[in-house]
């Protein structure tokens, strides 16, 4: 597998996102899902969802047990900052 992005040794306490659809993706470990990403299938994909649907990648290094997702996607919505 080559290197993660540099960009992933970023930690985001609070990011304003403003997103009309959230799509959400569950992997075991956070090492999964950054295998999943530097797959040569994925890579071969990802050009062309990112030409044609702005958004960002956003990996999660779990929550917390009483986080309620339903919750936090209402007030996106709500444009509020989560």
């Amino acid at each position: 597998m080559s290197d993660p992005p540099s960009s992933w040794a970023r930690t985001v306490q609070c990011a304003p996102l403003t997103p009309e659809v959230i799509v959400v993706l569950e992997f075991p470990t956070i090492e999964a899902a950054r295998t999943w990403y530097a797959l040569p299938a994925y890579q071969e994909l990802a050009p062309l969802r990112t030409r044609n649907i702005p958004g960002d990648l956003v990996l999660v290094d779990g929550v917390a047990p009483d986080y309620d997702p339903r919750a936090t996607a209402a007030a996106l919505r709500a444009g509020s900052v989560v």
